[in-house]
């Protein structure tokens, strides 16, 4: 399925590269005939010889997949900062305690995940190697914190160092634990482990791909944003710009333009306004990301 997954995303990413209106309706659509190429595509991959995955798909996607890993690692820095961002702002706007306390909360959970699974870790992988290992990543997370105090960004906290830290030890747990060596590894041959590996590794990249989507194009040029506000202003009362009117004025002063306009454009041009994106690099960019995730997945449930 891997395999077929990359196929598929390597033909949109060659049909986006037109960057035509053909391309972004194949894109953003036509999901009836994408499920059933893929499905086609499956039940057609059992006839491919299993020689082809064993000595050259997999041994390409292994290397492949360590790109997809290390933007991996960008997408969930950048959603530690969404999500301080998020909960530092509420207690900014918030005149009670409870957004305060919500972010202590949080972040002392963060922290006591940090600390049991750092025990943990310890005390289940005692060899030498390992050791070595965990002592890189134990200094690797003080230095975030180090970095953090001397404010090389404004917006981190030591809840962004939390959830980084929590996400470095997520992955020396899946490098320790799928150390071949029985010796230094005892979970090697353990199902409950194998089971727990590909299933937080799932839930971790499905989690990445979400957030990489959001920064997929939306369609909001900032030229044409600001040309609505302007004909907006233009219904509400004298002297008052967007977002100084009540919300309902705002909506009301844009429904009141909406029917102005509305015999402007074409039933199809309004639809190809709202329902189609245009191909941008960030939509070339996502399907090469989708690309190297699918070859990722096969290492997930291959253990590498």
């Amino acid at each position: 399925m891997s395999f077929i997954l990359l196929l598929f995303h390597a033909l949109i990413f060659l049909i986006t590269l037109a960057r035509n209106e053909m391309a972004a309706q194949v894109h953003d659509g036509c999901w009836g005939a994408k499920a059933l190429l893929v499905a086609g595509g499956y039940i057609g991959s059992w006839w491919i010889p299993t020689s082809f995955f064993d000595s050259f798909y997999l041994p390409a996607a292994k290397y492949l997949s360590a790109v997809f890993l290390l933007y991996q690692v960008l997408l969930m820095l950048a959603a530690a900062y969404k999500v301080n961002e998020r909960l530092v702002t509420n207690v900014e706007n918030d005149r009670t305690k409870c957004s305060a306390a919500i972010l202590i909360v949080i972040t002392a959970c963060v922290f006591a995940g940090d600390a049991a699974w750092l025990i943990t870790s310890f005390s289940n992988f005692t060899c030498a190697k390992a050791i070595v290992w965990q002592c890189i990543t134990l200094v690797t997370i003080l230095a975030m914190f180090v970095i953090q105090f001397v404010r090389a960004r404004e917006d981190a906290s030591i809840l962004t160092n939390g959830l980084a830290a929590l996400y470095c030890l997520y992955l020396q747990w899946s490098a320790l634990s799928a150390d071949p060596d029985a010796s230094c590894n005892h979970n090697l041959h353990r199902r409950s482990n194998a089971t727990l590996q590909i299933c937080l590794g799932m839930l971790v990249t499905m989690f990445a791909l979400f957030m990489m989507s959001g920064t997929a194009p939306t369609g909001d040029d900032p030229a044409e944003v600001a040309k609505e506000e302007v004909v907006v202003e233009e219904a509400l009362p004298p002297g008052t710009k967007v977002g100084d009117a009540p919300e309902g004025a705002e909506k009301r002063a844009a429904l009141i333009q909406t029917h102005e306009h509305a015999d402007e454009d074409s039933g199809d041009e309004m639809e190809k306004k709202h329902f189609v994106f245009a191909v941008s690099n960030q939509t070339i960019f996502f399907q090469l990301s989708m690309m190297l995730s699918a070859m990722y997945y096969a290492m997930l449930c291959t253990n590498w």
